[in-house]
């Protein structure tokens, strides 16, 4: 990476707009520079909320702002996953399909904003573009699937409210959101279903699997237990290895 290139990233981790216009001025390719990671000026600009430089940016060069790092993530997702939503809505302003960009994993804004409980940041999305509570990744995962895996019931209750259907919804393996909140030990997301959507605690997926499968296999014993307690009948439930969930945590205890 050149000098003028490495400044123009530093100017743009700190704000210093008056600074990248002076390289820019002399060096315009410095504005595309990426560092290791494969982020670029316009990526910090937004992580760290700098308004003024995201305008600076689009009017230098538009393509600024639709960028990719390494793992495709654009200054779009970086705003969701940092809750930038300031910037998030100067993107959406600036050209709205700068927010309909999925990365490698086939993440969108509302995926990364729902993975890092970026409530407002969500909220903005799905006002905006509602049609993405029901976008996929490429394991079929919704943002309501990871919503539920990180404990966001704030984030739930809003896609219910625009649409119960996204309670509904399947990964490629058939887990719905009861599974994921077991598997990452949310016992709030789990009372949180068992009073919005109570026949998600004994949807079962494509092996059988109950979300007392799954919080068996994650080690979530605690969780389990409530599930038991909310749905007795799961403490019998085979799946299609003809597995209990205690067996689950029974191999745990061996190892």
């Amino acid at each position: 990476m050149s000098l003028d290139s490495m400044q123009l990233l530093e100017c743009s981790k700190k704000g210093d707009l008056e600074g990248m216009k002076k390289i820019a001025k002399a060096h315009p390719g410095a504005l595309h520079a990426s560092d290791m990671g494969g982020f670029t000026p316009a990526h910090y600009a937004v992580r760290y909320g700098y308004e003024q430089m995201v305008d600076y940016l689009y009017d230098a060069d538009p393509t600024l702002l639709a960028a990719k790092n390494n793992g495709g993530n654009t200054p779009a997702h970086w705003a969701a996953i940092h809750g930038a939503t300031k910037c998030l809505k100067k993107l959406h302003k600036k050209d709205p399909e700068l927010l309909d960009i999925k990365d490698h994993d086939g993440y969108t804004v509302a995926h990364c904003a729902a993975k890092h409980r970026k409530d407002d940041a969500l909220a903005f999305i799905l006002r905006e573009l509602p049609d993405m509570a029901h976008s996929q990744d490429k394991d079929h995962r919704t943002p309501a699937h990871y919503s539920a895996f990180y404990g966001g019931e704030d984030s739930l209750g809003m896609m219910m409210e625009l649409d119960e259907k996204t309670m509904h919804c399947k990964d490629n393996i058939g887990a719905g959101l009861a599974h994921y909140a077991a598997s990452g030990g949310h016992e709030g997301v789990l009372e949180w279903l068992h009073n919005k959507v109570p026949d998600l605690l004994v949807a079962v997926d494509m092996n059988g699997g109950t979300p007392a499968h799954w919080a068996a296999k994650a080690k979530r014993e605690y969780e389990l237990r409530k599930l038991y307690a909310k749905r007795p009948e799961l403490a019998n439930t085979r799946d299609r290895d003809g597995k209990l969930p205690d067996d689950y945590l029974g191999e745990h205890n061996e190892a």
